[in-house]
């Protein structure tokens, strides 16, 4: 999917979370839930269901910051990391 996985994702707001208590900036954590997406790997298959997260995924990397990260927390469920936001 090109997304970072969940041991990725967690790894990654780990280390933003240690810069933050050292350099003081804020970060914004964001949690995306994809309504129903179980449904699209059910009735069209897992690749279906991967080229959807893979999609969603270009789409938000597009709209972020190269300092921002975005990766699978869970089934359907995205994490949005932005440093120096709040």
């Amino acid at each position: 999917t090109g997304l970072l996985n969940r041991s990725g994702v967690l790894e990654a707001m780990a280390e933003e979370l240690q810069a933050c208590a050292h350099g003081g900036h804020p970060l914004a954590v964001v949690l995306i839930d994809l309504d129903h997406f179980k449904l699209v790997n059910d009735e069209h298959g897992h690749l279906v269901g991967d080229a959807v997260l893979a999609k969603v995924g270009a789409r938000l990397t597009a709209c972020l910051r190269d300092s921002d990260k975005v990766g699978r927390y869970g089934g359907e469920e995205l994490l949005l990391l932005l440093p120096g936001m709040s």
